[in-house]
């Protein structure tokens, strides 16, 4: 439930060192992936995700459970540190090259193949 953090600022400029730094440059070179974009499970729990975190209802009751269920307020962090955060990093891939172009070949794959 708890994470020291300075607070949401910090995590959101370290989302964007993650995604345009360390992830973007070197999606292809990589090892271990987090998700295989060849995979059509691993590509619908991202949509979910999405559609979940945007949906807003569904967080919102979650963070309300997480607060009765662990009596603190912590729980109700959950709504906009999972709208924020989620259409962040799509928006960082979004605007870069990079991400751009990863987007692209995942939806062209999705879709006509």
């Amino acid at each position: 439930m708890y994470h020291r953090r300075d607070g949401l600022k910090r995590e959101i400029f370290r989302a964007k060192r993650d995604v345009t730094i360390t992830y973007l440059p070197v999606v292809g070179e990589r090892k271990f992936n987090y998700i295989d974009f060849r995979k059509i499970g691993d590509i619908f729990k991202i949509f979910y995700w999405v559609i979940y975190v945007n949906l807003i209802f569904p967080s919102l009751i979650s963070g309300v459970i997480k607060s009765i269920k662990w009596r603190d307020i912590a729980g109700m962090y959950e709504l906009p540190c999972n709208l924020i955060l989620t259409d962040y990093i799509i928006l960082l891939f979004v605007l870069d090259k990079n991400g751009r172009k990863l987007l692209s070949k995942v939806l062209k794959s999705f879709f006509f193949n």
